[in-house]
């Protein structure tokens, strides 16, 4: 028995997905948020659930992001 059939292949920590926002925007880059997306859905990416704390603080665009992606962030 193969223990994962899909084993994550990035770990993200905070700084990576608020320098995502900063500097490639949702509204101005949709395909590229559409590919990360595509990977997250996939669980290529993850995420500590720590980093999804740190995003529910602020009040702009990556909370909602964080919210339809809630599966990616784990303890």
């Amino acid at each position: 028995m193969i223990p994962y059939q899909n084993p994550y292949q990035y770990l993200l920590d905070s700084s990576a997905l608020f320098d995502l926002k900063r500097d490639y925007p949702i509204s101005i880059f949709p395909s590229l948020w559409d590919s990360f997306n595509n990977l997250c859905q996939n669980k290529i990416i993850v995420a500590p659930r720590e980093v999804l704390r740190e995003i529910k603080k602020g009040n702009d665009e990556l909370v909602e992001w964080a919210h339809n992606f809630d599966e990616i962030f784990l303890e």
